[in-house]
């Protein structure tokens, strides 16, 4: 039977001033959230972009889920940065990695403990923006969307939202009842499924999406084709394998966004793209993020900022 995509609208366009639509898109991944940010305090030395204020809409997945609630309550990016790196600390330390080879990877209370005091007692509908953000169902195979200007979600508690968006049972030992995933495990770039999935909401409307990746590597392509070139064992034990079928998935995810700025149905979309490409030896595979330290992600970033031209941003 063929399947058809769903283009229900879930809500309206509440809160968003009608004529003219700015956007901001966050991909979602551990450390590398702290690459975001990094970008952001670039992009706001030298142009007038306040990332707190001057969006209309907030799009998330993942981290890049938790980075857009921060900004919607207007919490100041070195308070952010802050967080994200206590929270990797956390994870990059020797009897975390220890114990990480033998049980479940992440305790949710610790890594989210430094994020909590910005979401004391608020729900979804305190958002000072409109933030849409997703997870998994598991149990369902369906991508969920949360969306704060949705009556169904304003009741939701944001501590307890994290917890949907963030985390996957492969990495922690959940504490909770939920079949809610990291929808990153489906997909890492939120913008196309958010686009189809509101399709009736933004259709036509003059719209500005700046989207920020979470970064990935550049690859020889000799050396991506002998990762495949071996036997099985290695296909299990490989993270290298991993990250470049992360990278398929999210590449077929990124070239449908673009396809969306060619279409008659968002004739007035305009999407700027900025997503590093790092040339170092990172781990960039779905595991590997957590290894990755604050000051590693940060060189890389800024090594990669330094050729990429922030003031001729068309933005």
């Amino acid at each position: 039977m063929k399947k058809t995509i769903d283009l229900t609208i879930i809500s309206p366009l509440e809160g968003v001033k009608k004529g003219h639509m700015k956007v901001l898109s966050l991909e979602g991944a551990p450390c590398r959230g702290l690459g975001q940010i990094e970008i952001m305090k670039k992009i706001s030395n030298i142009r007038s972009i306040q990332f707190d204020h001057d969006f209309d809409v907030y799009i998330g997945s993942s981290w890049g889920a938790v980075l857009a609630l921060c900004l919607s309550i207007k919490v100041p990016l070195d308070q952010i940065e802050r967080a994200f790196e206590e929270s990797q600390t956390y994870l990059n330390s020797r009897a975390h990695r220890f114990f990480s080879l033998f049980f479940p990877r992440m305790c949710p209370e610790k890594v989210l403990a430094p994020f909590r005091p910005f979401f004391e007692n608020l729900q979804f509908k305190d958002l000072k923006k409109r933030v849409i953000c997703h997870s998994y169902d598991i149990c369902y195979k369906q991508i969920i969307t949360f969306d704060s200007a949705n009556p169904k979600d304003q009741d939701l508690n944001l501590k307890d939202l994290l917890v949907r968006l963030t985390f996957a049972p492969s990495l922690y030992q959940p504490k909770i009842d939920t079949a809610f995933i990291d929808v990153s495990m489906a997909m890492r770039n939120p913008l196309f499924f958010t686009l189809m999935k509101f399709f009736k909401d933004f259709k036509g409307e003059p719209m500005d999406v700046l989207h920020i990746g979470a970064g990935q590597k550049r690859q020889e392509g000799a050396k991506v084709r002998k990762l495949f070139e071996r036997g099985w064992i290695h296909w299990v034990f490989s993270k290298q394998i991993f990250e470049e079928i992360d990278s398929i998935g999210r590449a077929y995810q990124d070239y449908l966004a673009e396809m969306i700025q060619s279409s008659n149905a968002f004739s007035s979309f305009k999407l700027v793209k900025i997503d590093p490409l790092i040339d170092g030896k990172l781990d960039f595979s779905f595991m590997g993020d957590m290894s990755l330290t604050p000051q590693e992600i940060r060189k890389e970033v800024d090594g990669w900022m330094e050729k990429f031209p922030i003031d001729h941003l068309e933005y």
